[in-house]
């Protein structure tokens, strides 16, 4: 994959987990305080009709008890707390030993109260000293169940009191802000994909230019130099690319130079080689042929000689000259 797909994906799989993770826990951190205050009300809301009661049971009198049935009285009492303290949307419920409910008020909420009588987890954990509660859902409901245990000492029964309150609207604005959160996160990815492609684009510009020209120099365009935009990290790569290939140029140029000159010596060479030479074979030849007297044999002799020295001084001139050319050529590699 390209340096572009790379920053590309990598910009977009950043903000699209940013994203999430934020959204994710801020939706769930709002609906734990939501749902947590809602508990505390629900607890608090349970303790203030638990006192009410108690002390409207204190305030009982044996007589009483005696003229109406046990239940009946706490009936007319529970009638009276409940309007005193207006509790329109809270369904109470109060359930002797045995789990039966004595008493059932605001039938608003759709709640089972046969099924929540026989809960006995929650029913077995409430004391007098310990109270305890519980979230389920019902049907299409959500409600907080308190339970607590009342204190009286006219009371022949173990009752407990059970508040029951609906608490949906938590749990259906949890489901509003993860749809609005889903359609948000769709807008914010398209605007992250559109921003990550300009960004990427932008991004990796100067190297796919490094790239260009290197390709160009590479073809043998040798005066192909990057143009630095930015002193960033491929600003100053593109500045070493450009001092590189002036340097190279350079010494291309030397190259080309000492190979010329080289050609011209070689057929100044060739040309000085020509006359000993010749002047050897033509000497050779008249001898071979007896043309040549015999007191002249001597001083033919000579020239063949003279000219042979000739010719070994300009091979050695040659081995001379070829070192030194290799000792230049090492230099200027190493500089």
């Amino acid at each position: 994959m390209r340096l572009y797909g790379k920053v590309f994906l990598s910009m977009l799989v950043l903000v699209s987990i940013s994203f999430g993770v934020f959204g994710t826990l801020l939706i769930r951190t709002s609906f734990q305080t939501a749902w947590q205050r809602e508990v505390e009300i629900g607890k608090n809301e349970n303790q203030m009709v638990k006192f009410t009661l108690e002390t409207a049971l204190n305030t009982f009198s044996g007589d009483s008890a005696n003229q109406k049935n046990e239940e009946d009285e706490i009936t007319d009492i529970m009638n009276s707390v409940r309007q005193g303290m207006q509790l329109q949307d809270t369904q109470i419920l109060l359930v002797n030993a045995k789990c039966k409910v004595i008493y059932s008020g605001n039938q608003k909420i759709l709640h089972n109260t046969e099924t929540n009588a026989a809960d006995s987890s929650l029913f077995q954990k409430v004391t007098l000293e310990q109270s305890g509660y519980q979230v389920y859902r019902e049907n299409d409901q959500y409600l907080l169940c308190v339970m607590s245990m009342i204190n009286n000492k006219w009371l022949n029964d173990e009752i407990r009191l059970e508040t029951i309150t609906d608490i949906t609207h938590i749990y259906e604005e949890r489901s509003r802000m993860l749809q609005t959160y889903r359609v948000v996160m769709a807008v914010v990815l398209c605007g992250a994909l559109i921003v990550a492609v300009v960004l990427s684009y932008f991004l990796t510009r100067s190297v796919r230019h490094l790239s260009k020209v290197t390709t160009q120099f590479a073809k043998g365009r040798l005066e192909s130099r990057a143009i630095v935009k930015s002193w960033d990290e491929v600003g100053m790569l593109a500045d070493d690319f450009n001092q590189m290939a002036d340097e190279l140029q350079i010494r291309m140029q030397r190259l080309e130079e000492q190979a010329k000159r080289q050609e011209e010596f070689t057929a100044a060479f060739a040309h000085e080689l020509k006359t000993p030479l010749m002047s050897i074979s033509g000497y050779a030849e008249l001898m071979m042929n007896g043309m040549v007297p015999s007191d002249k044999v001597q001083d033919f002799s000579g020239r063949i000689y003279h000219e042979s020295v000739r010719l070994s001084n300009l091979v050695a001139d040659i081995i001379q000259l070829s070192r030194l050319d290799e000792k230049n050529g090492e230099s200027m590699f190493e500089t």
